[in-house]
């Protein structure tokens, strides 16, 4: 089993098992280790630390409001110039009536 192999079990396993001490302690060592190939990955981690770790732990996730973001974004970008405001007013709420 090489150092890969194990780096990308131990991950996966800290993961699914909600470990944030295991997990950090992964991200550390990899650290240490400056091996190349995993050097990138693991300074993509370090760059926001502390929200990779939440998101290890918390259920909670702010994916529904910034698809509704995305939404609304789109739709008055369609939109720009080509029509009315109350168009515009019934095509956001639209999915929502």
């Amino acid at each position: 089993m090489g150092p890969y192999f194990a780096f990308i079990n131990g991950f996966r396993e800290a993961i699914s098992n909600q470990d944030k001490e295991e997990l950090r302690q992964l991200i550390l060592y990899e650290k240490k280790r400056n091996d190349p190939i995993t050097k990138g990955f693991v300074t993509k981690l370090l760059s926001d630390f502390t929200s990779n770790l939440h998101a290890c732990i918390y259920k909670e996730s702010n994916g529904f409001v910034e698809g509704n973001v995305n939404r609304l974004k789109t739709i008055k970008r369609m939109m720009y110039g080509r029509a009315s405001f109350e168009l515009l007013r019934i095509r956001v709420l639209y999915p929502y009536q």
